[in-house]
């Protein structure tokens, strides 16, 4: 009897070779997962190439799924800043980073993101998740300059890592030139999935559909489409 829970695993260096992939599928690995943040083409031929392989060996089918990158939202940091659950934190524009006119209060830690129009997005109750939802915060307070946030779940914040605003009304594209660019090199090498980041209306899965019917020409038998939310990294 096949199993109702299917394993997503994604490939990286360190799990991109024939043995290690051949014991994550002997393991139950369903679906080796291509993550376009990171890497470049060449390693993923050679991961596609790789799954392909064992799969046919060990008479499975694996699936290959390519997860676009989709906007990212960055910090922009001088230094690490640790925070602990229950304390409060400030996140604002990085353009008040230099010229914030706002009073810190009791050394309240402060964070800047890389998106101009942070401020007016998000509203009181939103999550803001750092590096994958390691680190989650929960908005409690709004002024002109910054916001106000609970830390739900500590850690350490770091330049440059991700942040993902779900709930938010977000004036970004959900597909960007770099997914433009990706989705053209995965439907290349006929992918089975493509997995969508920060989808937030059903018109973002029509948008990519349209894209991957454009780009194939045909109506059937086309990569399924998924909103990826968690992984569990083997990389």
């Amino acid at each position: 009897m096949d199993k109702k829970t299917k394993i997503v695993a994604t490939i990286g260096p360190a799990s991109e070779k024939r043995e290690t992939l051949k014991q994550l599928i002997e393991k139950g690995m369903n679906v080796a997962r291509l993550n376009f943040s990171h890497g470049d083409y060449a390693s993923n031929i050679r991961i596609i190439e790789n799954v392909r392989f064992i799969s046919q060996e060990l008479d499975k089918n694996i699936g290959i799924m390519a997860d676009l990158q989709g906007p990212r939202i960055r910090i922009s940091l001088d230094k690490d800043v640790e925070i602990k659950s229950g304390e409060e934190i400030y996140v604002s524009d990085v353009s008040f980073k230099e010229h914030g006119t706002w009073n810190m209060e009791h050394g309240t830690e402060i964070i800047y993101l890389d998106y101009p129009e942070i401020i007016k997005s998000i509203e009181v109750g939103n999550e803001i998740l750092i590096e994958d939802g390691l680190i989650k915060l929960k908005v409690t307070g709004k002024k002109d300059e910054y916001l106000e946030a609970e830390v739900i779940n500590g850690g350490i914040i770091k330049n440059e890592k991700g942040v993902n605003v779900p709930d938010a009304d977000l004036k970004i594209p959900v597909i960007t030139p770099k997914d433009e660019e990706d989705l053209l090199f995965a439907l290349g090498q006929d992918v089975d999935f493509i997995a969508l980041s920060f989808v937030s209306t059903a018109q973002n899965i029509i948008d990519l559909r349209n894209k991957i019917v454009k780009t194939l020409n045909r109506e059937d038998n086309i990569p399924k489409i998924e909103n990826y939310l968690k992984e569990y990294n083997f990389s």
